[in-house]
């Protein structure tokens, strides 16, 4: 029987199709306390979320903490996100990459610098070149985030360096371990699948067992990563376990390439997928997302360098590649935009 007050919350689909996570009165005050503890809010603070939706984690979970608190919260309602951090006083701002983006592609002399705010980006990777101007014209408190419905926030990295880009802190309350395809820990340095446990996480999904047996097993959430563990305790992600390239039986993560080739060639966005051909190799896409021309040389120059074993690649240009609510990319929809519904699988 589900206790009165309870209520139903999508999953991203960052582990497939969304799913729904029940949130009782224990669950939610649990998961309070913590977003509280873990983004440093309280009765004091004035948070920024610019045009995050209420259906989304961002636009739902951050209100509901500060609101709780005492605090005051900041919505923007229009797409010029930019002249929200006018308003005085902000200490913190959540955003992802492409609300970043849309920010950071204002007037330099239209946007205004907070020295003491704190910026956290989440829902999917952030460049280089991205934080560097960040931390350059808005504040120079930037923080990265990875998290999930099911567990909430699980790693949250202050960037200072490019080092802070690759590899993530994992919060306090939190416990990751990259474990092999038997469950097993595997050593540090080796790559493998993520999974998190923490107090009060959600443990089944809502009317789903099948899904709930391939995500939550051994008191873990399972979140769909590929990644691996430095000697000091910090994650590396590598992709999305179910996002590899098999190059002739070897599995590569795509993720990492895709950060590379957006890099060197100055693109909004890369996306990287391979199909398999009638023998048993495998075709290579690469998607960019540009409206600027790009050399050829230097197109296949950067294909050759980041992905040296596929003899040849599809490379295709969209002006706007289909995304998540998060701002990830839409592995999914870009396949069947390309290719149809029987190479989206």
């Amino acid at each position: 029987m589900v206790e009165s007050g309870a209520h139903i919350l999508l999953t991203s689909g960052t582990t497939g199709a969304s799913k729904k996570v029940l949130i009782g009165r224990d669950y939610l005050s649990t998961h309070l306390s913590r977003r509280a503890e873990t983004y440093g809010f309280d009765e004091r603070s004035i948070v920024n979320i610019f045009g995050y939706a209420m259906r989304t984690g961002g636009g739902y979970k951050v209100p509901c903490c500060v609101w709780s608190l005492g605090g005051a919260v900041i919505m923007h309602q229009a797409e010029d996100f930019h002249r929200s951090l006018e308003i005085g006083g902000i200490t913190h701002a959540r955003a992802n990459p492409a609300i970043l983006a849309a920010i950071l592609g204002a007037p330099e002399n239209a946007l205004r610098r907070h020295e003491t705010m704190r910026l956290t980006i989440g829902g999917a990777q952030l460049s280089g070149a991205m934080a560097e101007k960040a931390r350059r014209l808005l504040t120079p408190h930037l923080f990265t985030t990875i998290g999930s419905t099911e567990i909430g926030t699980w790693a949250i990295t202050r960037i200072e360096s490019a080092e802070d880009l690759r590899s993530h802190r994992i919060a306090p309350d939190s416990e990751v371990e990259i474990v092999d395809e038997a469950d097993d820990p595997v050593s540090s340095g080796r790559m493998g699948l993520v999974r998190v446990r923490c107090a009060g996480m959600a443990t089944a999904y809502l009317d789903d067992p099948d899904a709930t047996r391939e995500f939550f097993r051994h008191g873990f959430f399972y979140s769909g990563d590929l990644g691996s563990m430095t000697r000091d305790g910090r994650l590396v992600l590598h992709g999305r376990a179910t996002n590899v390239l098999n190059a002739f039986g070897d599995k590569i993560a795509a993720e990492p390439i895709e950060m590379a080739l957006q890099e060197r060639l100055a693109a909004k966005g890369v996306c990287v997928f391979s199909v398999p051909t009638e023998g048993d190799g495998e075709t290579l896409h690469v998607v960019i997302e540009t409206r600027e021309p790009i050399a050829k040389a230097d197109l296949a120059a950067s294909i050759r360098a980041e992905i040296p074993r596929f003899p040849d690649a599809r490379v295709h240009f969209l002006a706007s590649l289909p995304r998540a609510m998060t701002g990830k990319i839409d592995r999914l929809a870009l396949r069947r935009l390309l290719l149809g519904d029987e190479c989206a699988a």
